[in-house]
Order: C-alpha cells, then sequence, then structure tokens
C-alpha cells in the first residue's frame, strides 16, 4: 500500500460487501480516462456493501504516488512493483481491467465493463437495488 504494507486482496474481501478490483498504470493513457468514471462510481455508491480497490501494475513507485496525487486518488491504492505474480493469477494482460468480486471471495465478472461504459452502473445498480 501507500505505505509500503504488504497487503492481501482476501484483507478486502467482506461478507458483508462486493469489491471492484481496478488494475491500472500511470503510464496508460485508457486508464486516466476511466479515473473520473471510477471517481463518480465511488461517490454514488458510497455508503453501500461495495469497496473498491486499485491496484497499479506500475514498475516505478514515485511514478505510482505522483500518479494517484495528480488524480487526487485516495480510498484503498495498492501496488505491485515488479511482484506481478497477482496480475499473472489474476490473467491481467491489459488494462485498464475492472474485476468485481462478491462478498464471498467469488469473482462475478472477470472482465468486469469498465466505470465509463453505462452497463457498469446498470449491474452495480442491481446488485444493490438503488
Amino acid at each position: 500500500n501507500t505505505t509500503g504494507e504488504k497487503v492481501k486482496l482476501s484483507q478486502f474481501v467482506h461478507p458483508d460487501r462486493y469489491t471492484l478490483v481496478d488494475f491500472w498504470a500511470s503510464w496508460c493513457g485508457p486508464c486516466h480516462r476511466e479515473i473520473p468514471f471510477l471517481k463518480r462510481l465511488e461517490k454514488k455508491f458510497a455508503g453501500k456493501n461495495i469497496v473498491f480497490v486499485g491496484i497499479s501494475c506500475d514498475t516505478d513507485k514515485e511514478a505510482w504516488l505522483k500518479s494517484m496525487q495528480n488524480e487526487g486518488l485516495d480510498g484503498i491504492q495498492l501496488y505491485t512493483g515488479d511482484d506481478l505474480v497477482f496480475a499473472k493469477a489474476y490473467m491481467v494482460s491489459n488494462l485498464p481491467r475492472f474485476i468485481l468480486v462478491d462478498p464471498e471471495g467469488n469473482i462475478v465478472e472477470a472482465y468486469m465493463t469498465a466505470p465509463s461504459n453505462p452497463e457498469t452502473e446498470e449491474r452495480l445498480q442491481k446488485l444493490f437495488l438503488i
């Protein structure tokens, strides 16, 4: 995480909430284009049983930190660095990549639509009946 502490995705999986994982990188143009839409979703679903987790696939920690600051990213932001085991386990080959995980830790959508796609909000609304 931003303080250098190693974490596991299982720390964010909880019996009462979904997890939307966003794989991104500071050098990824499409990732940056999705950030305003992602922030809008985070705001819309604040207080609902969902947590948003950003995972940077950057190898340059300073670029990641600078990008987070420039974009005004907060919340749960993680950094893989040179450890690509997690990204390989989830077969992340293109960025951005969004994965929806249910409260039991099962992948609901391995290739969730991007936040800019209206289907994403519709899908989340169905989960929370809002």
